[in-house]
């Protein structure tokens, strides 16, 4: 019996391999093999055919009574398996879409081959010629009649649609419409790139059908091509829904603006094909939701546009248009819903299967939201009722929360409201919300920075603990959650009461895990919350506090508990909370805090040095006492100040900001009085920041204030004459004034002016491309 069950095992797992290496694309050789035999059997046919013409049959067919064209012919059969096989591979590269595409090419020659032999066949003989052909002769044509058809159904073109799709190939896109082109069905729009002398440029334009080039056949006849459009009518078949999901697909995949307009263009083109009548062609769940996807993808990667990926304005301008997009897709498609529901109500008859949701539910997730959580469904035609699900809704709600829109954590509330009531009153399961749905909602809130954030997301998590207690396990709150209504007290601008409430929180998790709930154990992520809210309470214990629960962290580290290990995070918070202090050794104390992290092998970046001078440059404001007192705090200040800029200029692995470079100039502003002095130490500064490209607004506005006139002319002078033509008026230099090399380097700076101008520019986008008022 141990012998059987081992035995048993062992085909089990032998079983389990195999299954694993055919999914995992290992069968490229059995593919490679397989086309190796296909090739073959071609090469026997095209032989046969040759032997046909000549009058003379192979030896092996005149042996076994049989006529010459049933010897290694390729069927449809083997035609369809190949092409399966070569779509179905794992090869992401495009090598297997390029071999599907090539067979099915052939067999498009094949097939119309066949058509014009076969109809030519009959138009050249007559019952007079039949009377006087041989035997041999009549068996051959009675051979061709009997040959079964080799035509091309929509199945083959859809498979190599998605293998086109699933490729990482550059040409992707252009394949995959090559492909739906020569299908019997509507001309879509191409994108195609026009470049000019100075910039490149890519918009959809209109792709009439091209004419396909004649293709070289072995047999030829006079009139064949007069009926070309009929042969290639019998031919080709008519794209369907999955046709039009696989084009949508490669194109939401790509991910450019252009690319998702053009998703958008043929979404519309198919609503239209609804509304006269196409059902084939008509939209369905699938369609709404890859367009939906790709918009929600666009926000998580920031809304990066082509041409500038460092002008974090335009990104966020960006991100809040595309966020906006997917708002809009989710409306359309519930005005859809609704035509559907009248439709079906008009017709009785009219039996639609219901959604499955298998394909589309959520699975779990770590303890950030991320676009990675969210599965896609992978039902390109499918019939399903226009009813948006989990996966609708969700991608909406995390497009919205990645946005810096006003109104985005009331859209997503409305969402998540909407969402209850159609799961609660009409018991629709694909509209259930989950943990990531109520999670999304609360960080929408964490990011508003509203005063009331705290309350709203504490009321999501209250609604959460009850629906959970009624029996909706599956809403139970985990630490995600617990984070992020910490998260949302500490940017509320609540003060004391918000830091209060935060750390309340993280006590009551605390308590929840140590009775035996390990979904909510705290990690680092929710102590650096709560420092946070210490940080930003404005109160004079704030940086005590800070590093209190610092503290707590290292001991829970050291107890055995590895997910509260401090981080960068955690230390530029207690530093930039000590900065804020109105203690008169801050600087001292920042600097303890940097060569502390030395130590415990945390690196610092250049956020911690920046907090390390700005706690040395805001030293001297809070101390009242007498002027020794305050030369010697002054004194101390500076050393820390240069210690701290040495280091980072010292560093193989760091390197000096724009923001940095503001700091230091603002030390030098604050703690240094002798002017003589002053010059000897910004000049050196300044001309290395030039060198380093880093000269933004913070630089200008703190040089305003460092360098006396004479050493501010001598630096600036040209630029000044320049700008306002006088030498005296040092507030009308900016930042565009500034030579290009000055600040080729500087990278997202927030300055007034710009952030004006963007504005501007934002109201008007959206203006342009939304009309608010419907």
């Amino acid at each position: 019996e141990q012998q059987q069950q081992q035995q048993q095992n062992y085909r089990k797992r032998n079983k389990r391999r195999r299954n694993h290496n055919y999914n995992n694309g290992n069968n490229l050789e059995a593919i490679k093999s397989a086309q190796r035999i296909f090739d073959e059997m071609q090469n026997r046919y095209k032989r046969s055919l040759i032997e046909m013409e000549t009058g003379t049959d192979t030896d092996m067919g005149m042996d076994m009574g049989i006529s010459s064209t049933k010897i290694a012919r390729p069927d449809i059969i083997s035609y369809t398996s190949l092409i399966t096989a070569w779509a179905n591979c794992n090869c992401y590269s495009g090598y297997s879409a390029q071999k599907a595409q090539d067979l099915l090419f052939q067999l498009e020659e094949e097939s119309l081959r066949l058509h014009r032999h076969r109809y030519h066949r009959h138009r050249q003989t007559s019952n007079q010629q039949n009377q006087n052909m041989s035997d041999r002769d009549c068996d051959r044509d009675h051979d061709h009649d009997q040959e079964p058809i080799l035509q091309p159904n929509t199945i083959l073109y859809n498979a190599v649609l998605k293998a086109w799709c699933k490729s990482n190939h550059p040409d992707a896109i252009q394949n995959a419409f090559i492909i739906f082109q020569r299908m019997r069905g509507p001309c879509l729009l191409q994108l195609e790139t026009k470049n000019n002398d100075s910039d490149t440029t890519s918009r959809p334009i209109m792709n009439q059908r091209k004419t396909q080039k004649p293709i070289e056949y072995e047999y030829e006849y006079d009139d064949a091509e007069d009926d070309d459009d009929e042969y290639d009518n019998m031919v080709k078949p008519e794209p369907d829904r999955t046709s039009f999901n696989a084009i949508l697909h490669a194109l939401c995949k790509k991910g450019t603006k252009e690319s998702l307009q053009h998703a958008e263009y043929i979404l519309n083109e198919m609503e239209q094909y609804e509304e006269k009548g196409c059902v084939n062609w008509s939209p369905n769940l699938f369609s709404y939701n890859i367009i939906i996807e790709g918009y929600s993808k666009k926000c998580g990667d920031g809304g990066f546009s082509d041409n500038n990926h460092n002008n974090s304005y335009s990104n966020v301008a960006a991100r809040d248009h595309f966020a906006l997009k997917a708002y809009h897709v989710l409306q359309r498609l519930l005005i859809a819903q609704k035509k559907q529901e009248k439709k079906r109500k008009r017709n009785d008859n009219g039996n639609i299967p219901a959604v499955d949701n298998q394909e589309r539910r959520l699975g779990s997730y770590g303890n950030k939201l991320t676009r990675k959580n969210v599965k896609r469904p992978q039902q390109f035609n499918v019939a399903t009722t226009l009813s948006p699900d989990t996966f609708s809704f969700n991608n909406v709600i995390f497009a919205l929360t990645k946005s810096r829109l006003k109104k985005a954590p009331l859209l997503v509330e409305e969402i998540l409201l909407y969402m209850e009531r159609e799961y609660d009153e009409k018991g629709r399961i694909e509209c259930r919300p989950d943990v990531y749905t109520y999670s999304s909602a609360i960080t929408s809130w964490a990011r508003s920075g509203e005063n009331d954030a705290g309350a709203r997301a504490e009321a999501l998590l209250l609604r959460m603990e009850e629906r959970s207690a009624n029996g909706e396990r599956r809403l139970k709150p985990n630490v995600v959650t617990f984070n992020s209504v910490i998260d949302c007290y500490a940017k509320s601008g609540q003060g004391l009461a918000g830091a209060i409430k935060a750390e309340q929180i993280l006590e009551r998790m605390e308590c929840m895990y140590s009775a035996g709930d390990d979904s909510v154990k705290p990690n680092a992520n929710s102590y650096n919350s709560v420092i946070l809210a210490w940080a930003r309470s404005d109160t004079r214990c704030a940086h005590w506090k800070s590093l209190k629960v610092l503290n707590k962290m290292w001991k829970l580290y050291k107890d055995g508990n590895e997910d509260v290990k401090p981080d960068l995070h955690a230390y530029n918070t207690v530093i930039t909370a000590v900065s804020k202090s109105d203690r008169a050794d801050k600087a001292q104390r920042a600097l303890r805090l940097l060569r502390k992290m030395d130590k415990l092998y945390v690196h610092p970046n250049e956020i911690t040095y920046t907090c390390v001078l700005n706690s040395c440059a805001y030293s001297i404001s809070v101390h009242d006492g007498d002027l020794r007192q305050k030369e010697y705090i002054r004194r101390k200040a500076l050393d820390t100040a240069m210690f701290t800029l040495e280091e980072l200029m010292e560093s193989p692995n760091l390197q000096p900001n724009h923001v940095f470079y503001g700091t230091f100039l603002r030390c030098c502003a604050n703690l240094i009085d002798d002017e003589h002095r002053r010059i000897t130490v910004v000049e050196p500064v300044f001309l290395q920041c030039v060198k380093d490209g880093q000269v933004g607004q913070i630089v200008l506005n703190q040089l305003r204030l460092a360098a006396p006139d004479e050493l501010y002319q001598k630096l600036l002078g040209n630029v000044i004459q320049k700008s306002s033509g006088t030498s005296t008026k040092r507030d009308r230099v900016s930042i565009e004034d500034l030579p290009s090399e000055w600040r080729c380097n500087v990278r997202n700076e927030k300055w007034k002016d710009r952030r004006r101008v963007v504005r501007k520019k934002s109201k008007n986008f959206k203006r342009k491309h939304f009309n608010r008022s419907k």
